[in-house]
């Protein structure tokens, strides 16, 4: 099992984040494949969507109305994935784990779909008025897709759900947040600083977009999922063998 009883337990987000770093690692190892079909859906939908808006003519200004939707459910479905593989950790081989993860994964896509939508248009709407709410939903809808993942939530269950384990630890949870923006953020746009000329070239965008996202996604979920636990920890009586037994039902 990958998950250990020292996952299962408050802890400074520090140690948390190391925990992240070696089971991202075993993550990125077993689903190459997976990840690498995640992160070029990725990149051509933003390229597609962007095509599209410039061929309608659309104000700049509309680019992230269309694209930030998409973008979250693709992620919110990498997530469950992980939470799942994870979730699944101690049955059988590694091959099983995945094809189980697989299976368990297709029945929760339009829940993840819906969800996602969800967040997107709450978040949107708590902007439109005081950009505070919109913020505060954000963060406390960062849980939802491994809620989904290991308790089988609906969309609606999985967003108030997330809303009640983050409430307590906004600041927490928006730090964490917050440290994957910036790592992004720089493996981002430090390229483009160093080599202007090579970073714009599209072959060279898409293998940059490439190294990105499949160096930060597998550290981003597993960082998520034990954040979604130790949430669980601070709030209810949830320890290592409740842990054990929840991850056994199918």
């Amino acid at each position: 099992m990958i998950i250990q009883p020292s996952n299962i337990q408050p802890q400074p987000i520090s140690v948390l984040l190391g925990h992240s770093l070696k089971t991202g690692k075993r993550i990125w190892l077993s689903q190459f494949p997976f990840l690498f079909l995640i992160v070029s859906l990725l990149f051509w939908s933003e390229q597609a969507l962007t095509g599209w808006a410039q061929s309608q003519q659309l104000k700049e200004a509309f680019s992230p109305l269309i694209m930030t939707p998409v973008n979250g459910i693709l992620l919110s479905l990498y997530f469950v994935y992980v939470g799942i593989v994870l979730k699944r950790s101690h049955l059988g081989t590694q091959w099983d784990q995945q094809l189980q993860a697989l299976t368990a994964f297709g029945s929760l896509v339009p829940v993840v779909i819906l969800a996602s939508l969800l967040e997107f248009a709450g978040v949107a709407l708590g902007t439109l008025l005081l950009i505070i709410p919109g913020i505060l939903l954000m963060i406390w809808f960062t849980v939802f897709p491994q809620v989904i993942a290991f308790e089988g939530m609906g969309a609606i269950a999985a967003l108030k759900r997330s809303l009640f384990l983050v409430k307590g630890s906004t600041l927490r949870v928006l730090g964490i947040i917050l440290i994957f923006a910036v790592v992004r953020a720089v493996l981002q746009y430090l390229p483009g600083f160093l080599f202007p000329a090579i970073a714009s070239q599209p072959a060279i965008a898409f293998l940059l977009f490439l190294i990105r996202e499949m160096l930060i996604l597998p550290f981003e979920g597993a960082a998520y999922y034990l954040l979604y636990l130790e949430l669980r920890t601070r709030k209810e009586a949830f320890d290592f063998d409740v842990y054990q037994e929840e991850s056994s039902r199918m």
